[in-house]
């Protein structure tokens, strides 16, 4: 079994009028191609609209 993985920074975020989405590597990203071979956490948050 791996060990578990935690978001060292966001790389990414996505925003519109109901929804964010974060996207954030398992460790600190200092150059290009630093996420290869390594898991990208992605977090959406949502909100129902209201009426």
């Amino acid at each position: 079994m791996s060990p578990p993985r935690f978001a060292t920074e966001v790389a990414d975020v996505r925003a519109d009028e109901h929804r964010m989405t974060l996207f954030a590597p398992v460790k600190h990203v200092s150059r290009r191609g630093g996420t290869l071979k390594s898991p990208l956490l992605t977090v959406e948050c949502w909100s129902r609209p209201t009426v």
